[in-house]
Formats: C-alpha cells, structure tokens, sequence
C-alpha cells in the first residue's frame, strides 16, 4: 500500500532531517546531486528533492545524515567532557 510506495523516499527523508546536519554535510549533499541544497531554501520538499533526483542517490544521502548524527553524538560528548573537566584543578607542585 501507501507505505511500500513511501518506503524508497524514506533514506533521502531520514538523512535530510537528521538534526546532525550542519553547512558542510549540505554541502556533500549539494555537490552529489551537482545542485544547492539547505534547509533555509524555499522549496524545502520532498517532491522538489526527487526533481533534483535525489532517489538515485538515497543510499549516499542517507549515509552522509548518518555521519552528521554521529558527529553530533562526539560533539556533544565533547562538549560534557569538557564541562566535567572545567572545574578540576590539579596540584602539581612538589
């Protein structure tokens, strides 16, 4: 039905709207379908994206969404590391 018919949208959905997305991963996105993407464009649509044929490159685009969620993962736990740490002061006198 309705949902095997959406099923290959799916990749190009999850990898755009992965909260991980940052300017330089639109940018992959954009050089791989060889047309500018970003979330501020105004024709910000799935039907839009399969004009511009992002189908054929579902898997790629999933992928580099994949990625950017990962790099925010670290990012984050960077970003705790270094809050934890910023009160430890260490004694290094003899």
């Amino acid at each position: 039905g309705q949902i095997d018919e959406f099923s290959p949208y799916v990749p190009i959905v999850m990898g755009l709207r992965n909260p991980g997305m940052r300017e330089r991963h639109w940018e992959q996105v954009s050089k791989l379908i060889d047309s500018e993407v970003n979330p501020d464009m105004e024709n910000f649509t799935l039907g839009h994206f399969l004009d511009l044929g992002m189908l054929e490159h579902a898997g790629a685009i999933l992928e580099i969404g994949e990625r950017s969620g990962k790099e925010l993962a670290i990012e984050n736990q960077l970003k705790n590391m270094e809050a934890q740490w910023e009160s430890v002061r260490f004694d290094c006198s003899v």
